[in-house]
């Protein structure tokens, strides 16, 4: 799915897991996209959602968690692979 230079695509490498890929920017219409595609994968039966920001490496992502304490609630890894290894407690 794209809007306007933002992407957002889904796969499911294992049972119950979906990784969504997250590229460009985000804003208001674009949040909504990615909404609908992550209800959408849980609505499905996803049981544990890995959000793939490799395209927003510049780490203002990680800025932006930790700035707003979401770092203490949302589990970060460096690398994809390093998420799909991780079987940490569902939020």
């Amino acid at each position: 799915m794209g809007i306007e230079g933002f992407h957002v695509s889904s796969s499911r490498p294992a049972d119950g897991i979906v990784v969504i890929q997250v590229s460009g920017e985000i804003d208001i219409t674009s949040s909504l996209a990615f909404k609908e595609r992550l209800f959408g994968e849980l609505d499905e039966g996803a049981t544990q959602v890995v959000l793939d920001l490799d395209a927003c490496s510049e780490g203002w992502v990680r800025r932006a968690l930790a700035n707003t304490g979401l770092d203490q609630m949302i589990a970060t890894h460096a690398t994809l692979d390093g998420a799909l290894g991780c079987r940490g407690p569902a939020l």
